[in-house]
């Protein structure tokens, strides 16, 4: 199930726009006609796709948007007119916003889409990467703190502290993080 934000400010460009998105496979299309409605979704609900049709105040569309990407992990895409987009796409696109000329071709569109599913596939591949790497940066924190205590307190070298650690692990069949947050129980103050 595919889910899209559009904000625009009139509901016949966001039926027009709901319709393409239904084309496409999104079968949820939650509307926004004000910026205030636009960031209560964004903070209350997960999208995949935020869409920011631009008729006029460009200034406050293109900061909805720049807003919307700094915020969520789903794709935002703008839709300026034709003439405009050149001159800004450049600056959207290092603030993480696609910008698409009007009028909108359907088969561009379509492949604007498939673009941002990728993006978003691979977007939500490095965050998970990223949280594992974390994960295992404060595990490494942990075993070494419990090394250091080790040292301290039971009078270990750092060889000795880190053999003691994997021998508990494997005697009592539990990780070495595990190991090493009850030595840090015992021993840190």
């Amino acid at each position: 199930m595919k889910s899209a934000l559009v904000f625009s400010k009139t509901e016949k460009s966001a039926a027009a726009i709901s319709d393409l998105l239904c084309i496409e496979g999104f079968d949820d299309v939650v509307f926004a006609f004000a910026p205030e409605q636009l960031e209560y979704y964004v903070q209350t609900k997960d999208f995949d796709l935020i869409l920011v049709n631009i008729v006029s105040e460009l200034e406050k569309g293109v900061s909805v948007a720049v807003n919307a990407a700094q915020i969520t992990r789903a794709c935002v895409i703008i839709i300026v007119q034709e003439d405009i987009a050149a001159s800004i796409s450049d600056a959207m696109a290092c603030k993480g916003v696609l910008v698409i000329g009007k009028p909108v071709n359907k088969h561009l569109f379509h492949h604007y889409l498939l673009f941002t599913d990728f993006f978003k596939r691979r977007m939500l591949g490095l965050f998970e990467e990223n949280s594992k790497l974390k994960q295992r940066m404060e595990g490494i924190k942990i075993i070494d703190r419990a090394k250091m205590l080790l040292m301290q307190n039971l009078v270990f070298s750092e060889d000795q502290a880190h053999k003691y650690l994997e021998r508990q692990a494997m005697d009592m069949r539990m990780t070495k993080v595990d190991v090493a947050r009850q030595v840090l129980k015992t021993y840190d103050n």
